[in-house]
């Protein structure tokens, strides 16, 4: 069933019929109030950015911002895969980006800018209508005003806040989309979970994992000389950090476990063969970038710990042992927020929670690295779950074994028919 919500946008494109529109480009153009480019990708037939108008607030269509939507054409009668980011998605301009499951489907992409980041910023940042169900409102708009462009079924997915945002899409509109695989999404039953400390102590009891405390050890130790390596590595990279350097420093440190086993780093690339600040340093930073830390990059992310902390919950640092070396008392992830008052409301979690109870949470594919600690945070229901081994938040289909691989594509297959 269609949204009242979005009858206005609806209405209007129903009315606009494909008057002699043969091509794609010429269909898209076609969607009332969308601006259409033409960009260049080695991986589709056909590749454009695609920007449409949004009510910023789908109960009230009075205030609009404009959508970044990046479509990659295989064949009008292929499968559709729409991708809901959880950011921006500049990096889908690269005229060698490739899509997982599009070229393992043959399929067309529709890939989705969420809002408030990159392109998809409205004017005004009012964090009210910063929701998962304002954005699973986009992504259904986006689907339906695509809807008469191609002509095969549509998948849906995304990787880890995109995932998240593909699985409140399915919540909302699971008519939708014939299936919904999701990389690496952690969904939590509330904000203060403790199962990320269980799955790093336990990664932690590992022969790579001893190595890892050790390295964090020797950190702590050197932390006055890693100071001043680390405001040489602000000075030349002309960076700019939102607080004190020493705090900066810590705050990586307390990353780094977590950094490690979800990005997936060599173990061989932790060592100690050099207790030089120089040596430490540079460990670091190849785990964990200080830009992160940065001005630019934290007002950057302020709308996804928004959301973090006002609906899809987020993990902390357990400080206990290392009190003693730290300069504050506290190193809250909610420092990463904007700064506004922000109520944690569990009514999300707890709807996706009862869907994924339901039979229809059988069309939701789960995919997650055994060593991400992402994985940690998850309550997979009735959906299907691949576990990647040794893997991480990093890890794909392609990462599956040959018999999950074919066991998930046999599912899609179907699913397509």
């Amino acid at each position: 069933m269609l949204s009242v919500r979005n009858l206005f946008f609806i209405v209007l494109f129903s009315a606009a019929p494909f008057l002699n529109a043969q091509s794609i480009r010429e269909r898209l153009e076609q969607i009332p109030g969308a601006i259409v480019r033409t960009l260049s990708n080695s991986n589709f037939k056909e590749y454009y950015e695609l920007l449409l108008d949004q009510p910023l607030d789908h109960n009230n269509p009075s205030k609009f911002f404009r959508q970044r939507v990046i479509v990659g054409i295989s064949s009008i009668d292929s499968a559709v895969v729409m991708d809901t980011d959880g950011y921006a998605v500049n990096y889908a301009l690269n005229t060698n980006y490739k899509h997982e499951l599009a070229s393992l489907l043959n399929a067309n992409l529709v890939l989705v800018e969420h809002r408030f980041f990159g392109h998809s910023a409205p004017d005004s940042m009012d964090y009210n209508f910063l929701t998962t169900e304002q954005a699973a409102e986009d992504v259904h708009l986006v689907r339906h005003l695509l809807t008469r462009v191609f002509n095969g079924k549509w998948i849906s997915t995304g990787i880890s806040k995109g995932g998240q945002a593909a699985l409140a899409h399915r919540l909302h509109y699971p008519a939708d989309v014939s299936l919904t695989i999701v990389y690496g999404a952690a969904v939590k039953k509330a904000l203060n979970e403790t199962k990320v400390d269980s799955m790093l102590n336990a990664l932690s009891g590992t022969t790579c994992g001893k190595k890892l405390e050790n390295f964090q050890s020797e950190l702590f130790a050197h932390k006055d000389a890693l100071i001043h390596s680390l405001e040489m590595y602000a000075k030349k990279n002309e960076m700019v950090f939102g607080m004190d350097p020493e705090t900066v420093l810590d705050y990586m440190i307390l990353e780094l476990p977590f950094s490690f086993w979800q990005t997936g780093c060599n173990c061989n690339d932790v060592h100690l063969l050099s207790k030089e600040p120089v040596v430490l340093f540079e460990g670091l930073v190849n785990i964990i970038s200080p830009s992160f830390y940065s001005v630019k990059s934290m007002k950057q992310l302020q709308p996804a710990f928004y959301m973090n902390y006002h609906e899809l919950g987020y993990y902390e640092y357990n400080i206990k042992k290392f009190r003693p070396k730290l300069k504050q008392k506290a190193y809250p992830n909610s420092r990463f927020a904007p700064g506004i008052k922000i109520s944690f409301d569990n009514s999300y979690l707890t709807a996706l929670g009862k869907f994924l109870a339901t039979a229809d949470a059988g069309q939701v594919v789960f995919i997650y690295g055994e060593n991400d600690p992402w994985s940690a945070m998850q309550q997979t229901g009735r959906a299907k779950k691949f576990i990647v081994k040794n893997g991480s938040h990093k890890s794909r289909i392609t990462d599956l074994s040959t018999e999950q691989k074919d066991r998930l594509l046999d599912m899609i297959s179907k699913q397509l028919r």
